[in-house]
């Protein structure tokens, strides 16, 4: 029985190192065939192209922004019959990106459950539409499909106060200097969002600024110059930057400052 013991052990002390070399020798080489594919991969989704740091964003249309929220378009035709609305030049703002995704045509189903807002007063009815006028539709919205179906709320008529104007800065090279109107134009499409060239009056309230300097912070310098006061120096070209009122629908704003930046 000894013998037999010893025998055991003996032949134990060989085979377990052998053993151990296998099952080590077994796992690593699978545990590589997991890690190591034979064939590299490729991905097959698209990214995103990075944002531009050149390019800053724009900002948010300050009218679209209080304006009650929906597809916004023009009348092209009303059906009664059927109770259908095809809208043309259409506009939405992403709530996502708060960019503007624009349309060329939209679709946008009613029923009786339909709510019409005329001036920003309720009640209103379907025959407050009429063809060309500006109406913004709220409900269900099939982008892919362009159409809301069916529409919760129409908004017609006026879509923002009477007396709203906004406030936004603004800022671009001159163009169109007029000295003896105090007026300009500034390019505003790379901007704001849905606002392109507008024409800025000064007036006797507008306070007017110089801006100079280098490099340096140090060196730059603002210094007021006073009210209503274009400088010699300014000409088409010249670059500026501002704060402006402006209405809804309109070109023309008025500038409560304006800092002209010396060459």
């Amino acid at each position: 029985m000894k013998k037999f013991s010893v025998l055991t052990l003996v032949i134990l002390l060989l085979f377990v190192p052998l053993i151990v070399y296998g099952v080590y020798g077994l796992v690593n080489n699978n545990f590589s065939k997991l890690n190591t594919p034979k064939e590299p991969i490729s991905k097959t989704l698209d990214e995103p192209a990075p944002p531009d740091p050149d390019t800053p964003p724009k900002l948010p249309n300050p009218f679209l922004e209080i304006m009650p929220k929906g597809i916004k378009g023009k009348v092209e035709i009303i059906d009664l019959t059927s109770k259908v609305i095809r809208l043309r030049e259409v506009q939405y703002l992403n709530p996502l990106t708060r960019k503007i995704d624009k349309y060329d045509l939209f679709i946008i189903y009613i029923n009786d459950k339909t709510s019409f807002v005329k001036d920003l007063k309720f009640p209103g009815n379907i025959q407050d539409l009429g063809e060309n006028s500006e109406i913004i539709c709220s409900g269900p919205t099939n982008f892919e499909g362009k159409e809301v179906k069916y529409a919760q709320t129409v908004f017609t008529g006026k879509l923002l106060p009477d007396d709203f104007q906004a406030e936004m800065p603004a800022e671009g090279s001159i163009e169109e200097l007029d000295k003896n109107n105090l007026t300009f134009i500034l390019d505003l499409s790379s901007m704001i969002e849905g606002i392109e060239r507008v024409k800025i009056h000064i007036t006797e309230a507008t306070k007017c600024f110089e801006e100079s300097g280098g490099s340096t912070e140090e060196d730059f310098v603002v210094k007021e110059i006073g009210m209503a006061i274009i400088p010699d120096y300014a000409g088409n070209g010249t670059f500026v930057r501002a704060k402006i009122r402006l209405r809804y629908g309109e070109t023309d704003a008025y500038a409560d400052e304006v800092y002209f930046v010396k060459p």
